[in-house]
Order: structure tokens, then sequence, then C-alpha cells
């Protein structure tokens, strides 16, 4: 299901008037206080966000039937907390945006499996990273820099020009390592190449399929939580073409600026044999969603596709 142009032109607005939000609230208040006055924000977008509760349900609704569900909520989630799961993501966005602009010294930082990319960085073997927008990515590349871990981002930022700018004039650290996608340019992957063939890391969102993204590097569905969606398999096709390992990253919030960075092997190498193209494609994004399956069991409210993930509006 397409958007409209016109409700991509909103959601921006939406955007533009959040990040301008935070940084005037941090600016002020710092961050301890900060995270409580994020309840009227919060609350405002509750009462007149639709979709976006309609979203948070939806998930929240997938995840409890989903089985280990009932153990991860201990009840049947309800409007309260819908706002929960909102709230998590403006406090997560909150955080993230200090960690651009402030030191990291106010976060307590654990590691779980970065040993992986610091073995590849020593032997200087590049390799695609798949996160997903479950937590903070911000804190991973935090850890890379302090882990000197040379961490390249793909995005796709075409349909949100005016956030972009004024997050690039608020917080110019969010620009760095950051490679432009563009589906109609070659030059995106070729940047990706140059960065795998220096032994460095490039990291996809690969749980959302850019707007744009159609033919070989679009969507390919696959079950996740119960129901198939659309997840892209450009990474993995370009990882088959590059020849490089593929590992899974995350960065989940544990409490008060309190984060654990994870990563782990998904897989050494791609093959796509031209017979059975696509089912070995649907094996390897199958892999990349358990993890991510597992991963929402364990911390429910912090996976933030906010929008309808399993295109079930009828509208």
């Amino acid at each position: 299901m397409k958007k409209s142009k016109s409700w991509h032109r909103l959601q921006e607005r939406g955007s533009v008037w959040g990040i301008r939000t935070l940084a005037g609230i941090l600016r002020v208040f710092g961050l301890g206080v900060s995270r409580m006055l994020l309840h009227p924000v919060v609350a405002y977008y509750f009462v007149t966000s639709g979709k976006g509760r309609a979203a948070s349900r939806r998930y929240l609704q997938r995840l409890y039937e989903w089985p280990g569900g009932p153990a991860a909520f201990g009840h049947r989630p309800g409007f309260l907390d819908q706002y929960r799961h909102i709230y998590s993501f403006a406090v997560t966005s909150l955080e993230q945006f200090r960690m651009w602009v402030g030191p990291t010294t106010e976060f307590e930082i654990k590691e779980e499996g970065l040993h992986h990319l610091l073995e590849l960085r020593d032997r200087k073997q590049g390799a695609i990273l798949l996160g997903a927008h479950l937590g903070s990515f911000a804190v991973l590349r935090a850890m890379s820099q302090e882990k000197d871990l040379p961490v390249n981002v793909v995005m796709y930022r075409g349909n949100a020009p005016r956030f972009n700018k004024v997050l690039k004039e608020i917080a110019p650290i969010s620009e760095s390592r950051i490679i432009e996608y563009d589906p109609s340019e070659a030059t995106s992957i070729l940047a990706v190449r140059q960065c795998i063939e220096r032994g460095e890391f490039v990291s996809f969102l690969a749980d959302r399929t850019p707007p744009v993204d159609t033919g070989k590097h679009g969507g390919i569905m696959t079950p996740f939580l119960g129901k198939e969606a659309a997840f892209p398999q450009g990474p993995w096709v370009i990882a088959s073409l590059l020849g490089c390992p593929v590992l899974w990253t995350c960065g989940l919030r544990t409490g008060k600026g309190r984060y654990r960075v994870m990563a782990g092997p998904l897989a050494d190498h791609v093959l796509l044999p031209r017979g059975g193209r696509e089912e070995s494609l649907k094996k390897y994004v199958s892999g990349y969603t358990t993890v991510l399956e597992e991963l929402c069991l364990e911390r429910p409210f912090q996976w933030f596709n906010m929008y309808d993930f399993w295109y079930e509006e009828t509208n």
C-alpha cells in the first residue's frame, strides 16, 4: 500500500517539529528532566494520531499472540500499553539525539557479541550489518567510535528532505559515514562496494523497504510474527555479489540511559543460485526475522515501525 504524498508531507512536518522540540527541551532542561517533559508531547501525539495508535495496537497484539508473547507482556496489551509503546519511542529518540549532540559519558553501554565485529576488523574483512527500527541505532554508532569500528550507514532519505536538513543543522555528527541510497543511481552500490573492499562495515535497517524500492532489489514477503510482510532483499543481494558475511546488530534500551549493544552472525557467505534464488532469499531473510522476533519478545515496546507494517488497512 502506497502512502499519498500529502501523508508523507504531514509526517515530515511532524518529524521536523519533533526534532526541534527535542533539541529545545534538551538544551534548556538537560536529559533527566527532559524525559519527564516528554509526556505532554507524547500525550498530544497519542490523542491526535489515530494511525500511530492503530499501528502500535496491531504490532502489540501480534506479538502477544506469538509464542512467548503472554509471558513477555504478562497481560493482554491494551490502551495504556499503546501509550507506553509510543513513549518508549519518544524517550529512545531523545536519548539517541543526546548521543549525537552530547558526550556519551551520560550513558551506560554494555556489549554482547561485538567480538564478531572486532575479529572481522582485525582481518580487514568488510561485512554487511543488518539493524532494525528496534531500540537505538545511535548507540551502535557511538560504540563503533569508541571501539574504532568503521561502520557506514545506508539511508534512504528522499521522502524527508526538510527533516534531514534540520537534523544536519542541529546534530552534524549524525551525518558521519552516511551512504545515501538512491536505487536509480549506481553510485550507492559503488560506495557500498568501496567500503567493503576497504574492510569496513556497511549497515542497513533491514526491517523496512524504502518506498521507491522495486524490482530485484525490492521487498520479499517473509513471515514475521505470524503474518507475511515485506522485507528488503537488497542487502542480501549485495552481500552475494561482494562475497562478504552478514551479521545482525542491535542496541536495546535496558533502562534510563542504559543500553546493550549486540551483534551476531547470520551468514558467512550468501549464495543465491539462479534456479532457486527466491527460495534462498527467503531462507536468509527468515534467519534475520527470527532474530528480530526474539528481540521483540525481549523488549516488546522497542520496535518502532509505526505504520501499517502488514498492510492490513482496508481503506
